[in-house]
């Protein structure tokens, strides 16, 4: 690797470490890492929303091009990007650093920038009623759980179609966020996208449930002190209710890389969600009107 860093990048690498398939390692005190790339991503909008990004001060890692002006560099019969490491911390993100990225309005037209949650659930749940109906016997949790977390998703669409849709504030978002995620996979611009600023933290909400942890002090810290916007909070309430962490986990089992008997940690507590989301419609609701859904209301 030291030979391919030198020939693609001009870099003398001397104390390389082989760390989770990528190369780390330092020269003139900048940390770098060269990224195995191991699924299809859209390269050169994530390339062009990084340079914005810094341009505007964001901190980040940097994508670093080779010397034939490449952003993917192919060594070894893999892909690799290069980047300059913002943060190497292994600390894992808290909730100011999850707020730290919305302080940042993107304004910044990209293939990148999620628009309109009712056009994209719906032709998600369409096209998961599809598939589910077609993988038989082989997922038996899946299909005996999959009415439910799809009728939770309904009535998230069913309150996203009847607020007023508004010019909301997009900022830098994550396709993912997940449990035990560190500040260095948090800055890491392959993850990025664009998308509404309560995006992200509500995904970190969804998953310290998940995790058994105590969120709503960190909820009501959140409303209280973020400068939300009516509009804001309406679809931190909706995307709260919107079951992404049962499709992320559903579409793993699928693409056989996770297990279907992990669903279940997510079925067994289906009761303790449920309570949840009414007690956070509550919450919600001495701050915004919500549109009427008589389930929630029910303790």
């Amino acid at each position: 690797m030291k030979n391919a860093l030198k020939y693609y990048y001009d870099l003398n690498a001397y104390d390389i470490h082989h760390i989770d398939e990528n190369y780390k390692f330092i020269i003139e005190d900048k940390k770098y890492v060269l990224y195995k790339i191991q699924e299809e991503i859209n390269l050169e909008d994530i390339y062009e929303l990084n340079i914005y990004l810094i341009n505007l001060g964001f901190k980040c890692h940097k994508i670093i091009l080779n010397n034939q002006n490449n952003i993917m560099t192919y060594i070894n019969d893999s892909n690799y990007i290069l980047m300059e490491i913002f943060t190497n911390y292994n600390y894992e993100i808290i909730l100011n650093d999850i707020l730290e990225f919305s302080k940042y309005e993107i304004d910044f037209k990209t293939t990148l920038k999620r628009e309109n949650w009712y056009n994209l659930w719906t032709k998600k749940i369409d096209y998961l009623e599809y598939q589910v109906n077609h993988i038989g016997k082989k997922y038996p949790l899946l299909v005996s759980s999959f009415s439910y977390f799809i009728g939770m998703a309904e009535t998230s669409i069913q309150l996203l179609n009847e607020i007023k849709e508004e010019d909301g504030i997009y900022t830098v978002s994550h396709k993912n966020i997940y449990s035990n995620m560190t500040l260095y996979e948090l800055y890491n611009p392959l993850n990025f996208i664009v998308d509404l600023k309560v995006r992200d933290i509500s995904e970190y909400f969804k998953k310290k449930f998940f995790e058994n942890k105590y969120i709503y002090d960190e909820i009501n810290y959140y409303l209280k002190y973020s400068n939300l916007t009516g509009y804001d909070i309406k679809m931190f309430f909706v995307r709260m209710l919107y079951p992404s962490f049962y499709f992320e986990l559903y579409e793993k089992i699928i693409d056989g890389s996770e297990n279907e008997k992990n669903i279940l940690k997510i079925i067994s507590k289906t009761d303790d969600y449920e309570i949840f989301i009414k007690n956070l419609y509550n919450i919600i609701k001495n701050y915004v009107i919500l549109p009427e859904i008589e389930w929630l209301k029910k303790t």
